[in-house]
């Protein structure tokens, strides 16, 4: 049964060909390198003996094993626990870049972009650890035999299935590695950035910063929402305090109003179209007079009596409207009289517009059982 092993490839130094390296404009490090060749390459027994291993590059280099190193992951050396592979469980904290692509043949090697995103391994490699080792699995074929070139070997290997990809020192593919500088500008690549921790450190300083400016800034959000909250009520309080003020400006007219046509109708000698005030002065009807003037000429033609000066404006209103319910009911009397086809010379009429009243034919208690109800006339001649 064919053994199945674990291999990591030799690497010399050969740079022929590759492009310059590139900084991104985010400091990672875009690299242009040989990743395998094929052709023998010796490994050491556990004795301490030799043992030289053939990869065909028809086999290796073909296009179905090219493609199987693509977005291989990048690792700082090959990894020393977990059977050196690169697993889920150990990915987060091994891997720092990663394999393009663009993997190809190039003549009796392999060829891609590499990208390394890690900054310590950035500052390695501009430090001089620039040579590639692939990590794989492959079976081996131990039937010896020499290569076309006539080169011998012990074993044949065949179905390659790569785990990652290392940057190291020295590596094991004789052709494994990529190229950092120019060949006559050796520093022209950047410094590297920060290492990991101090760019996270960077990081969190920031995210700090741009924290308490937001608080900050919704602080001050919210003060601008207050304020105009606060001018949405008080310009609401204010326009329902004027139209309250209106309402009551409207209700005073209208209570002024009936006020006047109460006066003008129960004491309309008191309050003609025109009369002379106490300048001489010919006014309207009720010009110059307040509310109580026309409530107390109202109470004094009603209950035949003058209102003491020193009475309070509300008893004054008071007996104001007790005198004005008098006043409805005797001309509701006087309507209900008439309806019985009760003559009025049974009783001599009420003379309200000054001076002194006749004595009626008939008192107020006769009318009221002739009109069958409770009331007092109250009318004019």
């Amino acid at each position: 049964m064919p053994e199945t092993v674990t291999r990591t490839d030799r690497v010399s130094a050969s740079r022929e060909g590759l492009r310059p390296a590139e900084v991104t404009p985010e400091g990672f490090l875009r690299l242009d390198a040989y990743l395998y060749r094929g052709g023998v390459q010796v490994y050491r027994r556990a004795d301490g003996t030799e043992q030289r291993e053939w990869r065909d590059p028809e086999q290796v280099l073909a296009p179905e094993i090219l493609r199987r190193h693509e977005l291989l992951p990048l690792v700082n050396s090959h990894p020393v626990l977990g059977g050196g592979e690169v697993r889920p469980d150990n990915a987060t904290a091994l891997v720092v870049g990663t394999t393009g692509q663009d993997v190809r043949r190039a003549g009796n090697r392999a060829r891609a972009t590499i990208m390394v995103y890690d900054a310590a391994t950035i500052a390695a490699i501009r430090a001089g650890k620039q040579e590639l080792s692939i990590g794989y699995k492959c079976k081996l074929d131990p039937t010896p035999g020499t290569t076309p070139d006539g080169e011998r070997y012990d074993v044949r290997q065949y179905d390659w299935q790569p785990n990652h990809n290392a940057v190291e020192h020295r590596g094991r593919a004789g052709d494994a590695v990529v190229r950092v500088d120019h060949a006559d500008a050796v520093d022209e690549l950047p410094e590297p950035p920060a290492p990991a921790s101090a760019q996270k450190a960077g990081i969190m300083e920031e995210l700090k910063k741009e924290l308490a400016e937001a608080v900050a800034a919704l602080a001050a959000a919210n003060k601008r929402a207050d304020a105009a909250e606060a001018a949405v009520v008080a310009e609401r309080s204010a326009r329902l305090d004027a139209a309250s003020k209106i309402e009551g400006a409207r209700a005073e007219v209208r209570a002024r109003l009936a006020l006047e046509q109460r006066a003008a109708a129960i004491c309309p000698d008191v309050f003609p179209e025109t009369r002379v005030d106490s300048a001489g002065k010919t006014v309207e009807r009720f010009d110059g007079l307040n509310d109580r003037d026309l409530m107390v000429a109202v109470i004094k033609r009603v209950d035949g009596e003058d209102v003491p000066a020193d009475l309070s404006d509300t008893l004054v209103q008071g007996f104001y409207l007790s005198a004005v319910k008098r006043a409805d009911r005797g001309v509701a009397d006087r309507g209900a009289l008439a309806a019985r086809h009760i003559t009025p010379a049974s009783f001599s009429p009420v003379v309200l517009s000054g001076g002194t009243a006749p004595t009626p034919v008939k008192n107020s208690d006769q009318l009221r059982a002739d009109a069958a109800r409770p009331s007092t006339i109250w009318g004019k001649a």
